[in-house]
């Protein structure tokens, strides 16, 4: 889920010193899953957290990250930020140009630079999947920071 609210406050620039790799999430012109990292440098704060999850059977822990990352990231990697909706219209060769954030996209704590495929389901990578991305935007509509929750 997308959410868009207000958010004044700034981020303090010595909280922001990791570095992430964003996985986006996509479906190729065969039909077969695949992902387009993206380098996110020093401009990302993260921390984990523990929370509960009603089941059937009870209740179960689960943790989260939460990542938040600043506007100045907007253009990164060589990439521009892109909205995911107009994001997931390009084609397969254009969605390498840009970044975004959305539902089903991977993060890794760290830079992933290599140009080999990676399989998040068999190979060792500590890895996790976005759950919810909530953009922050200044009371002029310009996005402030992005706050991504990740299971």
């Amino acid at each position: 889920m997308i959410e868009k609210g207000y958010k004044m406050r700034p981020i303090r620039k010595e909280l922001l010193v990791n570095t992430i790799t964003i996985f986006n999430y996509y479906k190729n012109e065969n039909g077969d899953n695949d992902y387009i990292p993206s380098v996110i440098k020093q401009c990302v704060a993260y921390n984990k957290r523990n929370s509960f999850a009603s089941q059937s059977y009870g209740v179960s822990k689960q943790n989260t990250w939460n990542i938040l990352i600043d506007r100045r990231n907007s253009y990164c990697d060589g990439k521009r930020y892109l909205d995911f909706t107009e994001w997931n219209k390009l084609n397969d060769y254009d969605k390498e140009n840009y970044w975004t954030l959305q539902e089903q996209d991977v993060i890794i704590k760290g830079s992933y630079d290599t140009e080999e495929s990676v399989d998040f389901d068999t190979d060792d990578i500590e890895h996790f999947k976005v759950k919810e991305v909530l953009v922050n935007q200044d009371k002029d509509g310009s996005i402030h920071s992005w706050e991504v929750i990740c299971v």
